[in-house]
């Protein structure tokens, strides 16, 4: 349950001074120093027997070797003769023996687990999150900074994921979505578990699941019945409310069964729902579960048969429970309930960490005796006999858990949890790495999270033959458990059951307040600023050969103050400005600007489209970008594109991002496999609606193949990058993409052959292109989108009403398009701003322009500069210079005209 998770961040709703301690675990650390004697007292209790034991045993020897051989044929003819004797020493021993077998418990074996990794494209990073949220239209703006605010400080890094219908716009929280996310992380848990071990579903005994949150009938546990077909005769149980130590409680269950029930396996299923469990609300104690909590499951497989402790990576050596809910404060510490609207969610008491160290204290004085060395053990005795004797006055002494345990495998409820803990236990960075990491990759998973922190531990290579593990958690109620294992050899990570397979190698990253300073793939490009640009604007008319200063830029009688931070730039402003863009990290020159036109306002909201044209910037600088640098007033001739395929997606979109400040126009063309619905009436005949059904109905069972992306400044002039071999290059971009399958998509043969003569290769798609909720993540995150805020970007297209709807398709989540085209084009302007242009929609407007694209850009002048037609990086091209030659030279009056702004041909219905 999402009680389990504190965050550091719950306390800083009452800022009383007084009550801050009480917030956080108690300070159990208050015992003398003892370092310089430690370690020798240890080792000299601990193996104090032994030392006793051996002189014992030197005496004996000694006395044996000295018996005369006679007595001791002596007593053999005395025990032969002697019957009595015999059956007395017999029986004694025969019934002992039995009594041992029956009364001791059944070792338990831990076979192997298996923890969910969810797909690339359910990953939710800090900017998706944040505007995901802002768009959906439930939280106020006090609430949005909130979450941003827990955000940062939380320890979660930017792969955290959540479920698919959080994903949507808005978001889909049902009955049905929530029994998909329920079916798509225990189903793949299962399935890796069950591949990897080899066991039969129908050889399970005991199914044990543990979901706090979302509780359906039948329940989860008869899912899982009914998706593998498990026997009639399974023990099987749904564990609900119990919070994020649900798993441990699970264990200690599947064990108790695992000593009535005589060689059988038990499946244990963790697992958390977020889909139906979503806070839509503004009361900020049920907002930090949205914030901590991800998707995340993990399957354990359990045996108590003796014949698997040879392949068991673990045995289960102890389970402590113990449950502070008597206490009507500790009850009520982690609650769901309604807010003051009827929203439902978990509420985070600030007493939460105050209440957390005392169940962590019970518990701990509970384990300490089954897992310390004698030498801790005494101590802490004696301690407390001091304390007894001298009326409190006596420190208390912690016991060091480092002395019975080689790993910890904390909760990652939240980075605050796994700060207190380290602190308060005297752990060290190591101990607590699992966790954090974690934390930072997965997020808070609830119940499964100490199972991916175990499987962290493995992928590191470090378990070893012997080696302890201690696993703890907290859970609403409020409860504290421990499980306690041994590894029964050295453990090598599961090849198909690891979710660190192929991140393990980049961690740990440090972690500097709640930010990797190692960012990983994603977090390099999602960043609120741009690392190398700020933003400035300007209103046309104003004084010329202005002298901007870096800090302070006067403009007439208006002042803009920028503050820096991160590389970025905070603007003051309080009127509406046209746009033009200033890299502060070169060395400015001069700027010349022209007065303004006679017909052009002083003070607009929206600038004309070629505004820039008229304002001049001569600047040097350079911008380091993968081994290339982006050279803003260099000229080059070459032209290249660049083919984006899966694994050099993200650093194509670093590229984007920094040729994009200077480049702000765009030019999208897609290829795709036909089209595969017609009408029975001739297209030229039908009205805008039914035109717009019809690409509708195309769009929702068609596949994107290829995305072309051409990027220019108002001049013209495309992203000219400097190759460290001293070459100049300007890039076009061709994204691949793998959602098409020709052997199971629907596609126009006619189509399909035209693109493959024309270069592209399917079976290369399929097996190295990009998956297009991935594209659509970065497309967010890479500010080139609108996103319903005014934006500097325009966006050029070739009869483009079928390319926005597949990008819309995309940035839907996948989900079919709307049925109305009023509501198609209120999401193409939040999607892509006001500055959308249609160059077959111009050419209509100009004398003899018609025809496709090709037989346009002859008329124009424009020849195609390479590649050839039916490549989206080659035509996205063309159509960003057809356009170029009509804004410049054919009819430079006609993109500034209202009608012809945001107008798709066919779809020329504005609403």
């Amino acid at each position: 349950m999402k009680g389990g998770g504190a965050s550091k961040e719950v306390g800083e709703q009452a800022p009383l001074p007084a009550r801050r301690e009480s917030r956080r675990l108690p300070d159990f650390l208050q015992s003398v120093n003892l370092k310089y004697v430690k370690l020798g007292y240890h080792y000299l209790i601990t193996h104090l027997l032994t030392l006793l034991l051996i002189p014992l045993m030197v005496v004996v020897l000694l006395e044996a070797a000295q018996t005369d051989p006679d007595d001791l044929r002596q007593l053999w003819r005395h025990l032969q003769y002697n019957l009595i004797s015999v059956l007395a020493c017999s029986s004694f021993f025969v019934v002992g023996a039995t009594v041992y077998i029956m009364r001791r418990p059944r070792p338990v074996y831990l076979v192997d687990y298996a923890c969910y990794r969810p797909p690339v494209k359910l990953e939710v990073p800090f900017q998706v999150f944040m505007s995901h949220s802002q768009l959906c239209g439930a939280f106020n703006e006090s609430a949005l900074e909130f979450q941003r605010r827990i955000l940062e400080r939380s320890g979660l890094g930017q792969e955290t994921y959540l479920p698919a219908a959080l994903h949507d716009l808005p978001p889909r929280p049902s009955m049905a979505t929530a029994r998909e996310e329920a079916e798509q992380v225990m189903f793949g848990a299962l399935d890796n578990l069950f591949k990897s071990t080899g066991v039969k579903p129908k050889d399970v005994g005991i199914l044990v699941v543990n979901c706090s949150l979302f509780n359906p009938t039948p329940s989860l546990s008869a899912m899982i019945v009914n998706r593998y077909k498990l026997r009639g005769n399974i023990k099987s149980f749904n564990l609900g409310g119990m919070g994020c130590s649900a798993g441990v409680i699970s264990l200690d269950l599947a064990r108790d069964l695992l000593q009535v029930h005589r060689a059988t396996y038990a499946v244990v299923v963790s697992t958390e729902n977020i889909t139906q469990n979503w806070y839509f609300g503004n009361r900020k104690s049920m907002l930090i579960p949205n914030c901590l909590f991800r998707v995340g499951a993990a399957a354990v497989l359990l045996s108590n048969r003796s014949a698997d402790r040879r392949r068991a990576k673990y045995k289960l050596l102890h389970v402590v429970r113990t449950h502070h809910g008597a206490d009507d404060r500790a009850f009520r510490c982690v609650y769901q309930e309604q807010d003051e609207n009827s929203k439902v969610g978990v509420s985070l008491s600030k007493d939460l960490m105050a209440i957390a160290g005392e169940a962590l204290k019970i518990n701990i004085t509970t384990l300490g005796p089954l897992v310390l060395p004698i030498s801790e053990q005494l101590l802490f005795f004696a301690t407390l006999v001091a304390k007894k004797l001298f009326n409190g006055k006596v420190k208390p002494y912690i016991p060091d858990f480092k002395l019975a345990f080689d790993h910890f495998c904390i909760h990652a409820g939240g980075r605050a949890v796994i700060d207190e803990l380290e602190k308060n236990l005297q752990l060290r960075p190591e101990h607590v790495e699992a966790s954090r990491m974690t934390l930072h990759r997965f997020g808070n998973t609830s119940s499964s999270s100490i199972w991916y922190e175990l499987a962290y531990t493995e992928a590191k290579g470090r378990m070893r033959k012997g080696h302890r593990v201690w696993q703890i958690a907290f859970g609403s109620g409020f409860k504290c458990n421990s499980a306690v294992w041994q590894a029964l050899h050295n453990v090598k990570a599961s090849p198909d059951n690891s979710p660190w397979q192929d991140c393990v190698h980049i961690y740990p990253v440090e972690i500097i307040d709640g930010f990797p300073t190692q960012p990983s793939e994603h977090q390099q490009f999602i960043d609120i600023h741009f690392e190398f640009f700020s933003f400035f604007y300007f209103v046309p008319g104003i004084d010329r050969d202005v002298q901007p200063k870096k800090e302070e830029l006067r403009i007439s009688d208006m002042v803009l103050r920028s503050e820096i931070k991160n590389g970025g730039l905070a603007l003051q402003t309080n009127f509406s400005l046209p746009l033009f863009l200033l890299y502060l990290n070169s060395e400015i020159t001069s700027i010349a600007i022209p007065p303004p036109t006679p017909n052009s306002p002083t003070n607009v909201s929206t600038p004309s489209i070629f505004e820039f044209d008229r304002i001049i910037m001569a600047v040097t600088a350079a911008v380091p970008v993968n081994g290339s640098m982006l050279i803003s007033s260099a000229s080059a001739s070459r032209v290249e594109v660049r083919s984006v395929w899966a694994h050099n997606l993200d650093q194509e979109f670093a590229l984007i991002r920094s040729a994009l400040p200077f480049h702000p126009f765009v030019a999208l063309d897609t290829e795709y496999p036909g089209v595969v619905l017609t009408s029975k009436n001739p297209y030229c005949t039908l009205t805008v609606p039914q035109r717009y059904d019809l690409i509708r109905a195309n769009v929702d069972v068609l596949s994107i193949v290829q995305v072309g992306l051409t990027l220019s400044d108002a001049a013209g002039n495309l992203p000219c990058f400097l190759y460290n071999d001293g070459t100049f290059v300007r890039y076009v971009w061709e994204f691949n993409f793998c959602d098409f399958d020709i052997d199971r998509d629907r596609y126009a043969p006619s189509s399909v052959e035209l693109l493959k003569a024309h270069g592209i290769d399917f079976q290369k798609n399929k097996a190295w292109g990009i998956d297009s909720h991935r594209f659509a993540m970065h497309l967010v995150a890479s500010g080139l989108l609108c996103l319903g805020q005014f934006s500097v970007v325009s966006w050029v297209t070739f009869q483009g009403a079928y390319d926005f709807a597949f990008l819309v398709k995309m940035l839907t989540g996948g989900n079919k398009l709307p049925q109305s085209l009023h509501e198609f084009l209120g999401l193409v302007r939040f999607f892509f701003g006001e500055r959308v242009f249609d160059v077959k929609h111009l050419s209509k407007h100009c004398h003899g322009l018609y025809g496709g694209l090709e037989r346009v850009a002859s008329a124009v002048q424009v020849e195609r500069a390479l590649g050839c037609r039916h490549q989206s990086g080659s035509d996205s091209l063309l159509t960003w210079q057809v356009f170029f030659q009509i804004a410049s030279r054919v009819n430079p009056e006609l993109i500034n005209r209202p009608e012809h702004i945001g107008a798709l041909f066919g779809l020329e219905l504005i609403p």
